[in-house]
């Protein structure tokens, strides 16, 4: 019984000893101008979704065919349009 404790608890010893100089951690600085040029990604990209999501609305899309638009032509032109033009229509 004190040869199995003792043989179990010097294999985890062991077991431990191998495993510590696994973990290893890396750290960076991140530039200002990356944080800002993600943000700015990111504000364009959901403003482009609700300008989509405006688009696909049950109530838009029936005031857009009453006014004879395809909404084919409306989801692609909405697609298409540029950041400017994103960030004009969303606001």
């Amino acid at each position: 019984m004190k040869l199995s404790r003792k043989f179990v608890a010097m294999t985890v010893a062991i077991a431990l000893s191998h495993t510590a100089g696994l973990q290893v951690a890396q750290a960076a600085m991140i530039a200002t101008d990356a944080v800002a040029v993600a943000s700015a990604d990111a504000q364009i990209a959901a403003r482009r979704a609700h300008v989509m999501d405006t688009l696909n609305r049950a109530d838009v899309a029936q005031a857009l065919r009453d006014k004879r638009v395809d909404m084919d032509a409306a989801r692609a032109r909405g697609a298409s349009l540029s950041d400017a033009e994103v960030t004009q229509r969303a606001d």
